[in-house]
């Protein structure tokens, strides 16, 4: 359904836009691919002894000895290095173009300022740092820290914010964003499969909503997040 289309409903819409980029395989649309040049990227600095310190795992994918979507930078030439770096460079400008043209359809629309823009990802990349490519099952902040900008043009105040969120942070928020009951936590409880129509509650999962921080109120931050990784191909449990 477009945009245009729920406009016109007069009625309340929730506008999905995913773009898969950036990432993996990194090929961005021609344009792009040329728009930044590889031999201004620097690549990126290695600390002396940092793999003494590793956990074993990390230390095996950099020395080749476990080989995982081709991560470790040692297998990559330095070329390749600053032309996956400059392309990923491409994706993101792409990505940024195409949200662009979402903001001005709502602005065309005459919804920009009744309408709240929420902008997530799933994963970073490591682009090289610490030894590695990709994501991978990879805790270092290069995956972990992620975008989150929210928009919220009936709710003054504007800038960055240090608090500690996470993804599951999004349903509750949004939701109380729409003046929407959570529902309960019992859920886990009950036998599946669920009958098809049957209302389940669902699990607060150690959510909570970060509209409290898009009103300036700091006082109930996180002082720590929950991130995990099990990988049942590696049976890496982090």
């Amino acid at each position: 359904r477009s945009i245009q289309t729920a406009v016109q409903s007069e009625s309340p819409f929730l506008e999905w836009c995913s773009f898969p980029d950036p990432h993996h395989p990194i090929a961005p649309p021609s344009r792009y691919s040329r728009m930044y040049d590889p031999a201004s990227i620097p690549l990126p600095e290695k600390r002396d002894g940092e793999m003494d310190t590793m956990p074993a795992y990390y230390r095996e994918l950099i020395s080749g000895e476990l080989e995982v979507w081709n991560s470790a930078v040692a297998h990559t030439p330095p070329d390749h290095t600053r032309q996956m770096i400059a392309n990923t460079y491409g994706m993101i400008t792409h990505v940024d173009v195409e949200m662009g043209r979402v903001l001005r359809a709502l602005e065309g629309l005459g919804q920009r300022e009744n309408t709240a823009v929420l902008f997530v990802c799933d994963h970073g990349d490591m682009m090289g740092d610490h030894g590695l490519h990709f994501k991978g099952t990879f805790t270092y902040r290069g995956c972990t820290e992620i975008p989150t900008i929210v928009n919220i043009p009936w709710i003054a105040g504007s800038g960055i914010s240090e608090a500690l969120v996470s993804q599951v942070d999004l349903l509750p928020s949004i939701l109380e964003l729409c003046g929407i009951e959570y529902p309960g936590s019992l859920w886990c409880n009950d036998d599946a499969p669920f009958p098809r129509g049957m209302k389940q509650d669902l699990s607060l999962g150690g959510s909570r909503s970060w509209l409290p921080l898009v009103r300036g109120d700091t006082a109930n931050r996180r002082n720590a997040v929950v991130i995990e990784n099990d990988d049942p191909y590696l049976g890496y449990h982090v």
